[in-house]
C-alpha cells in the first residue's frame, strides 16, 4: 500500500502503533517478497478524513523486478529494518522515530528454535530482548513460565543501563520457534550518543524521573554536541563558535537515518541545508570523476549554509547505516527558532565565514598557478582543478595526513600554518605551499 493523501493508522494486537500522513509512505511491503505471508498489523483509514492509497500487486512487482536482483535484495533489507523498527516501537512507545530506526538497523536478530535458549539464568550479561516473531518462554527457577509474545520485551532496565549483571531468567524458544531482537547496553549507548534526549524518555517509561547519578551514560550525554560543535567550527573556520552557539541552533537540526545504498545528496540538485555526517560511511562522487569514501564525523555543503551555493556539490550515498543532521541556512523563515540570546553572535560568525570562504575561492586558482607543483599547467587545466577542489578546515592539533597511510589527495595550504613531523624533525608549512601531491601521480 502506498499512501497518496490523507492519514492511515497501524494497529497491532488492537493497539494503535503508528499513524502515517506523509504522501509516499509504504506499508505492507513484506507481502511483495514472501509467499503465503499473513498480515502482522491492521491498517485503517484515519478517523477524520478519507485516504487515497495505491495498491501494488505482488505479481506486478515481481514482473517489474525480475531482472533487478540487487534492487530486490535492497528492498528486503529495508523491509527487515522497518519490521524491526515497528517491533521496537511497541516496547519503546513515544520514542523519536529516527532513534528507533537506528536501533532497528544495529539490533542483532536471533533465530531461536523450539527448546533452545537465548540466555540462561545467572549466566553472562543481561540484554534487552524483544520478540519479533513467534513466541518464547521466560523461565525462572521455582517460578511459573511467562510467554513472550510478538512485540513483548524483557531486559529494558539492562538495555538502558539501570541494571548490570546476569539475567535472573532464561528465554527459551516456543513450539514453532521465534525471532528475537537483542540490544546490549553498549549498542544502546552508541544510539543514545546520537540521540541523547531519548534516555530520559525511556527512563520515564520505566517510572524513573531523572537519570541516576551513577548511570554510565551520565558522562557521555554531550558527546554528540561536542562533535557537532567541532564540525561547525571547521565549516565556519572560527574557533569562537562554542557550545552555547551550537545548542542555540538545536531546534534547526533535522535528523535522518539512511540505509545502505540510499542517496543523501544529489550533485547539482538545489538544496537549503548543509550535511553533518555523525555516524557511518558514505561514497562521495562528483561528475563521475572524483570518487572517494568518507567516514563520520564529516561535514558537506557548508557553502549552502553560508549562502555561497544553492546546489549540492556532489552525490553522496550511504555505504552503511548513516546518521545525518541537516542544518538549513539562516533566513527569515527559521530565525525565530534560534535562541535570540546568541543570534547576533552566530550571524556575525556566519558572515565572517562567508566572506573568508568567498576570498579563498576567488584566490585558489592564483594559488595553484604560483605553486611549484602546478605552475606549468595551462589555465584551462587550473580552472578545471579549481572547480573540483574541496576546501576544508582543520582545527589546531588535528592530523591532516598520517604517515604510512594510503593517500588519495594532494593539499594546498590556503590559510594558516601546518607542520610535518618525521623522525623527530618538525618542519613548518606556510600558506601557499603544497604537500601530498605525490599521491596524485601514484607516488
Amino acid at each position: 500500500i502506498i499512501l497518496f493523501c490523507g492519514m492511515v493508522q497501524l494497529f497491532v494486537s488492537g493497539n494503535l502503533l503508528a499513524s502515517y500522513s506523509q504522501p509516499g509512505t509504504c506499508i505492507g511491503e513484506a507481502a511483495l517478497l514472501e509467499d503465503y505471508s499473513t498480515r502482522s498489523a491492521t491498517v485503517r483509514c484515519g478517523p477524520d478524513d478519507e485516504s487515497i492509497v495505491c495498491i501494488l500487486q505482488k505479481e506486478d512487482f515481481n514482473a517489474a523486478l525480475r531482472d533487478f536482483s540487487e534492487a530486490r535484495g535492497s528492498l528486503r533489507e529495508q523491509i527487515s529494518t522497518k519490521q524491526r523498527k515497528l517491533t521496537l516501537q511497541a516496547v519503546l512507545p513515544g520514542c523519536h522515530v529516527k532513534f528507533l530506526e537506528f536501533l532497528a538497523a544495529v539490533a542483532e536478530t536471533v533465530e531461536l528454535k523450539w527448546g533452545h535458549a537465548s540466555c540462561a539464568e545467572q549466566e553472562g550479561h543481561e540484554v534487552l530482548q524483544v520478540c519479533q516473531q513467534g513466541h518464547a518462554s521466560v523461565q525462572q527457577e521455582g517460578g511459573k513460565a511467562v510467554v513472550l509474545n510478538q512485540g513483548d520485551g524483557i531486559g529494558l532496565e539492562a538495555g538502558f543501563g539501570l541494571r548490570r549483571g546476569p539475567p535472573s531468567y532464561s528465554i527459551v524458544g516456543g513450539p514453532n520457534g521465534c525471532q528475537l531482537l537483542r540490544l546490549t547496553y553498549e549498542v544502546v549507548e552508541h544510539a543514545l550518543v546520537l540521540f541523547p534526549d531519548q534516555l530520559i524518555h525511556v527512563l520515564g517509561l520505566m517510572g524513573v524521573a531523572e537519570v541516576p547519578a551513577g548511570h554510565p551514560f551520565k558522562a557521555k550525554d554531550s558527546r554528540v554536541w561536542d562533535t557537532v560543535r567541532d564540525l561547525l567550527r571547521e565549516s565556519f573556520m572560527n574557533l569562537d563558535f562554542d557550545d552555547s552557539h551550537c545548542r542555540a541552533l538545536g531546534r534547526l537540526f533535522r535528523t535522518e537515518v539512511y540505509d545502505p545504498g540510499v542517496t543523501i545528496t544529489q550533485e547539482d540538485e538545489e538544496a537549503d541545508t548543509m550535511v553533518l555526517l555523525l555516524h557511518g560511511t558514505v561514497r562521495w562522487s562528483r561528475a563521475g570523476i572524483v570518487k572517494t569514501i568518507f567516514a563520520a564525523p564529516r561535514h558537506f555543503d557548508e557553502g549552502i549554509f553560508l549562502g555561497l551555493e544553492k546546489k549540492q556539490m556532489a552525490s553522496i550515498t550511504a555505504k552503511d547505516t548513516c546518521v545525518v543532521w541537516h542544518l538549513p541556512r539562516l533566513d527569515d523563515s527559521c530565525m525565530s527558532e534560534v535562541d535570540p540570546q546568541h543570534l547576533n553572535a552566530i550571524n556575525r560568525i556566519v558572515m565572517e565565514a562567508s566572506e573568508l570562504r568567498r576570498n579563498l575561492q576567488a584566490n585558489v586558482q592564483a594559488r595553484l598557478r604560483n605553486s611549484k607543483a602546478f605552475r606549468r599547467f595551462h589555465s584551462e587545466s587550473l580552472e578545471l582543478i579549481s572547480h573540483y577542489l574541496d576546501i576544508r578546515t582543520y582545527l589546531p592539533g588535528t592530523d591532516i595526513v598520517t604517515a604510512n597511510e594510503a593517500g588519495e589527495c594532494g593539499y594546498i595550504l590556503l590559510k594558516g600554518k601546518a607542520e610535518t613531523r618525521e623522525g623527530g624533525v618538525v618542519s613548518e608549512i606556510t600558506e601557499g605551499a603544497t604537500f601530498g601531491e605525490g599521491t596524485l601521480i601514484g607516488h
